[in-house]
């Protein structure tokens, strides 16, 4: 389903990205990962101009710091980075 369709409600949900650009696909390659965690749902962001953004994490199995490391926000509903594909189920917290 395209992300456009899509507001993820809270944190906890898992997005399965998808690299649009270089940017994208560097920091995908970065992660080694495409799973990624919602870690907070903002509804207005200075950075976005005031329009929503996730605050998202990769999801590195005993890695912690490195999560946080890589950290990001994405912009909704279509972030020009990102496409995603939000999990039917959210991640154990």
């Amino acid at each position: 389903m395209d992300a456009r369709f899509q507001r993820p409600e809270k944190p906890g949900k898992t997005l399965t990205l998808a690299a649009k650009t270089h940017k994208g696909k560097n920091k995908l390659r970065e992660a080694g990962t495409d799973q990624w965690r919602i870690v907070r749902v903002d509804e207005k962001l200075i950075c976005f101009q005031g329009r929503p953004g996730l605050h998202i994490e990769p999801i590195i199995p005993g890695d912690r710091k490195q999560e946080v490391r890589l950290a990001r926000w994405v912009e909704l509903p279509i972030d020009k980075d990102f496409g995603w594909t939000l999990e039917i189920s959210a991640t154990p917290e």
